[in-house]
């Protein structure tokens, strides 16, 4: 039976006057849940071009993402579907795929390597602070909005810059985008 019958023929058993009848609809309707679940993990994960936004909103089924998501970034072969299952699963509260994150730091042309900085300052992980900070060091200070990126995700994870980052914002030109960071600098240090 497909499972958009069982779906239809439980939610119909939900409003039979028989307690037993509507507790066998819920758990036929957990069932169908899970399945829906299962099936949308293992599609993403056959994607080759995975956009990000899908497996943030997959995010929306909660806990019951977790296992699917672990196998799939256990299994990817493909980086990218990797990466995305890691910061899914760190949003979920897995740490299934910490590892995955932490060593895309180390990456800077890796392409997830914003979405594990996020992932990893958003969830207070201070392990990516160094890493972070290594990332700034080694940035172009022409490149302005990823250099923000790293800069606000020190910031979230409440680390005060060290003094090299700061010596190494503070090289920043034109002016006008020097003082955004040395305004997140001040943020950190408790001088606004």
């Amino acid at each position: 039976m497909e499972i958009a019958d069982r779906v239809a023929g439980a939610l119909e058993q939900l409003g039979d006057s028989d307690l037993p009848t509507r507790i066998e609809a819920l758990e036929a309707l957990a069932q169908c849940v899970q399945e829906i679940v299962e099936r949308a993990v293992m599609r993403l994960a056959e994607e080759s071009e995975v956009p990000y936004l899908v497996f943030e909103r997959i995010g929306q089924f909660g806990s019951l993402i977790i296992d699917p998501l672990e196998r799939v970034h256990q299994k990817a072969t493909n980086d990218r579907v990797k990466g995305l299952a890691a910061a899914a699963l760190l949003h979920s509260g897995s740490h299934a795929g910490m590892e995955t994150l932490l060593t895309t730091l180390e990456q800077a042309e890796n392409p997830n390597l914003f979405v594990a900085v996020q992932a990893l300052s958003k969830n207070g992980v201070l392990a990516a602070t160094e890493p972070i900070e290594n990332l700034i060091l080694r940035w172009p200070l022409s490149d302005f909005t990823p250099l923000m990126t790293l800069v606000m995700a020190l910031e979230e994870l409440n680390h005060p810059f060290s003094k090299a980052v700061c010596e190494y914002l503070a090289r920043v030109e034109p002016e006008w985008q020097r003082e955004g960071f040395m305004r997140a600098i001040r943020r950190s240090t408790g001088t606004s």
